[in-house]
């Protein structure tokens, strides 16, 4: 026999299908066999290899890659420059941007660089290409030849021959037959009945003898019965067994039968069911040795075991049942059969919630008994006060029963535990909820004819609305997210249907909602928002809204603020004046309106009286009389009626009053007014209004007008006016009339007052007639674009945004007018010219042109601006005049001391003005002869520069210099070596005045402020600063002209400064001689500065040009 290692490499089969098999052909054959044809045509002398073949696709020219690399670099800069042109981030990202830009193009132009230096051995690179695609195609050639070979292998794995069967022919070999399972089986007699009867009696006896003598046996076994030569054993609802003994007197399980079943997703008990074989034989393994070992109490122990964990099992499958149905997605479980525990979790849909969860095991009782019960763990709690069970009283399970119960329970602690949280929130809330008998639903009563019903699914636990609206939809999503509280919601579910049923009643009677408006949450305290009824003050913010509603004929911001609760069924008004800042809406002004006030009969309230609410005693008195329940609590009255239709209607009214007259009288009280308002029914008011402003008020309404006495002292004080004045206001649609009425006293500062009349642009006016020294202001607002609702709306937006404000701003500029007036009429040298509501004009010089204008700033500061004409001396240094009263606003000291300080420099000022003038002279001539010079012909006439002249510099008004120049030939030697020759040049004499105006004290004075004049330094552009006469010797060869100015300039200040042979006479001030300077005052100045101006002129003139 051979063996499988000595079989042939080719069987008769496989010799078969060599002869199938596809073998390379041609050179592929002998390149198989290890010799090709080429080779063998080498080796013979023939023809040589044919060449690798040259590879010419996917080939790029050079040319083309580098053009490519040009044309996308110029494309990425004129992208980054349109991005630079478009964009306006930092500059940080623009770098950054380019400098990724920047590391692209590197990367490419390296590649580029590469591919070059590759290019110039590019015949080399060719043939190593070449080659590589070459070798490549073998490699694929062979590869497919070895998954041929391996596709025949596979193929013939059918055909191979099966091993020898070499035991058995061994066996055969040596005995000379098999060995078969039924060699030599003899049959046994039958046994015959009676001898069965008699083995089992016997076996009962042995058995029953057996059982008596057991010591330790399970209180659950001591009812047992022995028949048919087996122990019994029930256990009702877990299992029965029956145990027998053999020859060997050991207990054998031969029967084991669980006492329960699965009918209809419910285990029952039974009286036995059939085990399956398998588990029984397992069981009977087992048992036999714990029976024998341990006794009955270790059996007992197993088998309990094992039929409670054969009903977790069976809970496992039910459970399994009811998630693949209607509890898909809302419940889950997990089954560890090690620990014999399953724990189930419910309502998984409900987020931000603690899980809850029910476990089912294996549990010790109160006796310290393990038995099968289960433990609820409620958002991760144990609960262990409820009386629900796993097994009823008739032994069945039903785990679908058990979590309804539970679900049941886990629904009636939350709506208790609602109505607690109600309770504890609001006052008084009990009365109006409701809990269903089944403690499934909960009733809050929010008006008297509207409930709202709360409940939860117990399927997926959501809380939900009976009957929703898109508002209960929307609570009821915030509940179930977790975003807000289910007691809070509710709360809130009463304001916003409140607020809902009111807005409704208001569009009814013609007020418009403006849905678009909120207030910002800094801007609800200023409403003093009654909170008592509220328990929790957390919850100020969730349970109150504002809405904001206006009619369409009221003024832009004027609004009334509705407040609705969730812990109360009344509702809060106040008149306001609302406006947007910076996308914040916020409350300049608010008044509340008492409930009682729309109860009332509104037939009487009117502008006037109105306006007496802020001094009205007595009402106040019985308001606080009538408010039994504290400042902050509602009135017996507001808890009896609600508001009706008729009520809105008569708000109108009410809200139209309320806020014009207190915008007015606040906005007056917070000027610091003291006012008085006058009773037109009155005669001795209405004769004192016509014998000292002529107002007659007997042909007007009393209800449309208002008439107030103002006190002068407390408003602006306007000076040479008598104690009262007159504000008359009236309103008639959108529109509001404001008239000030006063009277000056007729003194020095008032008879110089012209008639003034005047209009601004902001229908603002004023009239004063000097006959009778009365003046009345005028002002018309148009309420409806006064106060706009954005303050970007800069077309309607007027001062402060205040009814009165053009007129209260007319009336302070005029008071600071009069105030003008009184400080330059004291002075006999100045002639008003012009005055207005808001500036006056003076002459304070004898010219026309020296006038100047005082005007009140429109900014509202109080500061004065200095204003003057281009032909005044003074006009070049107005920002310095303008320091000068800029640094207080509206101060008389100021104001005075500006006056003498034009008026006393006005002369030395038009001395300034003449000298400029004499320089702009000389300047003008010396252009007209270089005009006149023929440079093409004769260019040694053409001058860059005049040969002598000045230049004065202002630095301001205190500080002055003129500094004089003039050219001289002149001669230095130059060293060339040993040699040295002289050139001639053209170098310029330079030297100053300085006048300077200095102050003894912080202020001007005509005795403590004085001029200073001296000489400044003496320079050449050559030598710089000239301080000796040597030094002037040693660097000129020849400058006789030179040093004979110089010697001039010196003498002639020094004998001026001196008052030696001092040629002027002044006729009034004073100098005095300073050695190095003079000084000077008002007077005298002029004078001085122009005597010392020609005589320096003088010096530096050439003779030639001095006039004849």
């Amino acid at each position: 026999m051979t063996s499988v290692q000595e079989r042939p490499p080719f069987s008769a089969d496989m010799a078969q299908t060599k002869q199938s098999l596809p073998l390379p052909s041609g050179d592929d054959h002998a390149a198989v066999n290890g010799t090709s044809n080429n080779e063998k045509k080498v080796k013979s002398g023939g023809i040589t290899p044919p060449p690798i073949p040259h590879i010419t696709e996917n080939m790029t020219p050079l040319g083309s890659i580098i053009e490519r690399v040009g044309q996308d670099t110029f494309k990425r800069f004129k992208e980054f420059f349109m991005y630079l042109e478009s964009t306006t981030d930092p500059d940080v990202v623009k770098k950054k941007h380019f400098l990724d830009i920047l590391t692209t193009i590197r990367e490419n132009y390296l590649r580029l660089y590469v591919i070059y230096k590759w290019s110039k051995n590019h015949k080399e690179i060719s043939q190593f290409i070449d080659l590589f695609v070459w070798l490549r195609e073998q490699n694929q050639t062979i590869q497919n030849v070895i998954g041929t070979f391996g596709g025949i292998k596979s193929s013939l794995i059918s055909a191979k021959i099966p091993e020898p069967d070499l035991v058995t022919s061994l066996e055969v070999l040596l005995q000379g037959r098999p060995d078969l399972p039924t060699y030599n089986f003899l049959e046994g007699p039958e046994l015959r009945p009676e001898f069965v009867l008699k083995v089992l009696q016997n076996l009962n006896v042995e058995l029953s003898i057996k059982m008596a003598s057991q010591e330790t046996l399970p209180k659950e076994f001591h009812s047992y019965t022995i028949k048919n030569g087996a122990v019994c054993f029930n256990v009702p609802g877990y299992f029965s067994c029956s145990l027998s003994m053999l020859s060997d007197e050991k207990f054998r399980l031969i029967d084991f039968n669980l006492g329960f079943k699965l009918e209809n997703s419910i285990i029952v008990p039974t009286q036995g069911e059939d085990t399956n074989s398998t588990i029984l034989h397992t069981i009977q393994n087992y048992c036999d040795t714990v029976v024998n070992d341990e006794g009955f109490g270790g059996l007992y122990d197993i088998l309990y075991n094992f039929s409670i964990n054969s009903k977790i099992y069976l809970i496992h499958k039910q459970l399994i049942d009811l998630r693949m149905g209607l509890w898909r997605g809302n419940m889950t479980h997990s089954y560890t059969a090690e620990k014999s525990l399953i724990t189930v979790s419910y309502w998984l849909q409900k987020k931000n919630v603690k899980p809850t969860t029910v476990q089912i095991g294996k549990f010790q009782n109160k006796n310290g008994e393990c038995e099968l019960s289960f433990k609820w763990f409620k958002e991760e709690v144990l609960q262990e006060s409820i009386d629900v069970r796993l097994i009823d009283d008739g032994g069945n399970i039903d785990i679908l029963l058990l979590l309804n119960t539970l679900i049941k329970e886990h629904i009636k602690s939350i709506i208790l535990q609602l109505k607690e949280k109600l309770i504890e929130s609001v006052e008084d809330v009990d009365k109006m909820i409701i809990i269903s008998s089944d403690y499934e639903k909960l009733t809050f009563k929010i008006a008297q004819f509207k409930e709202i019903t709360f409940s939860i699914d117990p399927l997926s636990g959501s809380s939900y609305f009976e009957n929703p609206t898109n508002m209960m939809n929307r609570s009821a999503y915030k509940i179930n997210c977790g975003i807000s509280m289910n007691f809070i919601e509710i709360l809130r579910l009463k304001m916003l249907i409140q607020e809902s049923m009111f807005a409704s009643m208001m569009n009814a009677t013609g007020w418009v909602h403006l849905n678009n408006i909120r207030l910002s949450v800094d801007e609800i305290p200023k409403l003093k928002i009654n909170y008592s009824n509220l328990k929790n003050g957390n919850l100020r913010s969730a349970l109150t809204s504002i809405g904001v509603y206006r009619r369409k004929d009221w003024p832009t911001g004027w609004a009334i603020l509705v407040a609705h609760f969730g812990f109360q069924s009344n509702v809060q008004l106040w008149c306001s004046k609302i406006q947007s800042i910076e996308g914040q809406w916020i409350i300049n002004w608010c008044s509340e309106i008492e409930l009682r006030e729309l109860y009332e009969d509104v037939s009487g309230l009117c502008l006037t009286s109105a306006l007496n609410m802020k001094t009205d005693v007595s009402y106040n008195e019985k308001q606080k009389q009538e408010e039994h329940n504290g400042p902050n609590e509602p009135t017996q009255l507001q808890n009896q009626r609600s508001m009706t239709y008729t009520d809105l209607v008569g708000l109108v009214k009410i809200a139209s009053s309320k806020l014009t007259s207190n915008l007015i009288v606040k906005e007056l009280i917070d000027h610091g007014c003291k006012l008085k308002i006058l009773n037109l029914g009155d005669k001795l008011v209405n004769d004192f209004l016509i014998k000292n402003f002529k107002i007659d008020m007997t042909n007007l309404a009393s209800t449309e007008n208002a008439v107030m006495l103002i006190k002068n002292d407390s408003l602006f004080h306007i000076q040479n006016s008598k104690d009262s004045l007159i504000l008359l206001i009236s309103i008639k649609s959108s529109e509001l009339s404001a008239k000030i009425y006063g009277q000056l006293i007729d003194n020095k500062s008032s008879r110089n007052l012209p008639d003034i009349s005047f209009s601004d642009d902001y229908n603002t006016s004023i009239e004063y007639t000097s006959s009778d020294k009365r003046f009345k202001i005028e002002s018309t607002v148009d309420l409806s674009s006064q106060f706009p609702l954005s303050i970007s709306d800069k077309s309607s937006y007027l001062g402060n945004n205040l009814i009165l404000s053009n007129t209260l701003s007319f009336l302070e500029k005029f008071a600071k007018t009069l105030n003008l007036l009184k400080i330059i009429s004291r002075d006999s040298g100045l002639s008003i010219i012009r005055v207005l509501s808001d500036s006056i004009t003076f002459q304070y010089g004898p010219d026309e042109n020296e006038y100047i204008t005082l005007r009140i700033s429109s900014n509202g500061d109080g500061s004065i601006n200095l204003e003057l004409p281009p032909e005044n001396p003074h006009y070049k240094y107005s920002q310095h005049l303008n320091s000068i009263v800029a640094a207080a606003p509206f101060n008389s000291r100021l104001i005075k001391e500006l006056v003498l300080y034009m008026t006393e420099t006005l002369k030395y000022c038009k001395a300034i003005d003449k000298i400029c003038e004499g320089k702009a002279k000389a300047l003008e001539d010396f252009n007209r002869k270089n005009d006149a010079v023929d440079y093409k012909k004769d260019p040694m006439k053409f001058r860059i520069m005049p040969e002598y002249g000045y230049v004065p510099s202002i630095c301001n008004i205190e500080n002055f210099r003129i500094t004089y120049f003039r050219q001289y030939k002149v001669d230095i030697q130059q060293s060339s070596g040993k040699k040295k020759n002289t050139k001639s040049i053209t170098d310029v004499l330079k030297f100053e005045i300085l006048v300077e105006l200095r102050h003894r004290i912080n202020c001007v004075s005509k005795k403590h402020s004085k001029f200073f004049i001296t000489l400044g330094d003496l320079r050449t552009d050559t030598l710089g600063v000239v301080n000796t006469m040597a030094q002037v010797k040693e660097s000129y060869s020849k400058a006789e002209e030179l040093i004979h100015c110089i010697n001039q300039v010196c003498e002639l200040t020094t004998k001026y400064f001196n008052g030696e042979n001092f040629p002027t006479k002044i006729a009034s001030g004073g100098i005095v001689f300073l050695q190095d300077g003079i000084c000077c005052d008002f007077e005298s100045i002029d004078i001085v500065l122009l005597d010392l101006h020609a005589h320096l002129l003088g010096l530096i003139t050439p003779p030639n040009s001095k006039p004849n």
